[in-house]
């Protein structure tokens, strides 16, 4: 095994922090919307 995280948790990784910005965003332009 190597040491080096299997890539696919890279995409997870990068899918959280995608996740954790546009939410809010999201909650905030919807919640801005009503």
């Amino acid at each position: 095994m190597s040491d080096e995280p299997p890539r696919r948790w890279d995409v997870l990784v990068l899918l959280l922090q995608i996740y954790l910005v546009y939410v809010p965003w999201l909650l905030k332009y919807v919640g801005g919307a009503w």
